[in-house]
């Protein structure tokens, strides 16, 4: 690899990590008061910084900066004289409940992949794929209406992008009406009652995201924003 290339990869790190800086001082003013770590840890996705792709896209530039003695261990002769053989090839629930409102209707939750939800289980690990709906769910987007309308129809696409839908084990039919809360999570203390459970987390319920809403309403407000509408 020429010098240039090197230089241009090592130039190309240093870009990452001062733009990771800069985007935070443009942020939340927590970061120029020097408070934010007082719950960062608290409040952020994925604390171990475990953001899939993103993570090689910093990793590989950053090897530029390694003096080839220092890395010379990791290639023997032996491995060396094979390289040549080497080829490459190519928090959502639904109900069954006809009147969404009346206390005792049940709600299922839905599962998604990554995103924090059963308090029993683990928190995931991220890589190599990109689980971007799980993240972008903490947006408030348009297209979350769209999702609901998916859910309500036990869309065979979306399914696919989540870990568990809780109408597809019994008698298969979608929900009637579709909901989104939203919870407030921490972390289980170790030596907690939650931890003592299996607990992960704790959640507090804090208000609701999307009130209940059923496929007849949604097809209307696609019709009235001119969106392609569920069939």
């Amino acid at each position: 690899m020429s010098w240039v290339s090197v230089w241009g990869l090592r130039w190309l790190i240093v870009r990452i990590m001062l733009g990771a800086g800069l985007i935070k001082l443009r942020g939340d003013r927590c970061w120029r008061e020097l408070t934010c770590m007082d719950y960062h840890y608290e409040v952020i996705l994925i604390i171990s910084g475990n953001l899939s792709f993103l993570n090689w896209l910093t990793i590989v530039p950053s090897i530029a900066f390694f003096d080839d003695k220092c890395l010379a261990f990791l290639f023997s002769r032996k491995m060396r004289s094979k390289v040549s053989q080497l080829q490459i090839s190519g928090g959502t629930e639904g109900t069954h409940s006809e009147e969404p409102t009346f206390p005792n209707a049940t709600w299922l939750e839905y599962e998604f992949k990554c995103k924090p939800g059963n308090l029993k289980r683990r928190p995931c690990l991220i890589s190599p794929y990109h689980y971007r709906l799980d993240w972008l769910m903490y947006e408030q987007n348009p297209w979350l209406v769209h999702l609901a309308g998916r859910f309500l129809k036990n869309d065979g696409e979306i399914n696919g992008l989540i870990e568990y839908n809780p109408f597809l084990d019994e008698n298969r039919k979608p929900p009637l009406h579709i909901k989104a809360d939203l919870y407030l999570y921490n972390y289980a203390p170790i030596g907690s009652a939650e931890a003592a459970r299996g607990q992960w987390y704790k959640r507090k319920y804090v208000r609701n995201y999307l009130p209940p809403v059923n496929l007849k309403l949604l097809k209307s407000v696609f019709r009235e924003m001119g969106w392609q509408r569920t069939r």
